[in-house]
């Protein structure tokens, strides 16, 4: 009788410890898929932004961000005249955006995250991860995941690139 005693004190010992084990293996690598994503694309992130009406003055924009750290920031005016800027970012900038895509779980955002209204622009991001892409955005977007990563993007961009592409559309 003080056997199974034992054994049963045993066992309740082990499945205890197996718990724990799980539990603290779930912690330490991670239990969701956005943490395991892996970049290993040429291209990280696309950012376009496009106004609303035709009429507009604004001009498109384009933002692409490569893993290596090259990023290419263009311009295209409603005339169609157009310009971009090749720059570099640093490796931790470039980490930081691949962290907010993982944290926000872009790659599983949806599609359209339009919020609609009259006006406005639209914005849209295609992140590539694991081999595959996501793209998502549409009119006025104020989806948190959305801006989180659209708000990383944009700071990428130093004032000296934009102020490059610029004068470059001025020059033509």
């Amino acid at each position: 009788m003080e056997t199974d005693f034992v054994r049963a004190s045993l066992m309740k010992k082990l499945s205890f410890a197996l718990v724990i084990l799980v539990s603290l293996s779930m912690i330490l690598c991670g239990c969701s898929s956005k943490n395991h994503l892996r970049f290993t694309d040429d291209i990280l992130v696309c950012y376009q932004y496009v106004p609303y009406l035709e009429e507009s003055d604004e001009a498109i924009v384009n933002i692409s961000v490569f893993n290596s750290g090259k990023c290419v920031y263009e311009k295209i005016t409603p005339s169609g005249k157009q310009a971009s800027v090749e720059f570099e970012i640093d490796k931790s900038s470039v980490k930081s955006i691949q962290n907010v895509i993982a944290r926000v779980n872009f790659m599983e955002l949806d599609e359209d995250v339009s919020t609609g209204g009259e006006n406005g622009a639209f914005d849209y991001i295609t992140a590539y991860a694991d081999g595959t892409s996501r793209k998502s955005g549409g009119l006025n977007p104020a989806e948190d995941s959305f801006t989180s990563l659209k708000e990383a993007v944009l700071d990428s961009v130093p004032e000296s690139a934009i102020e490059e592409c610029d004068a470059k559309l001025s020059d033509d």
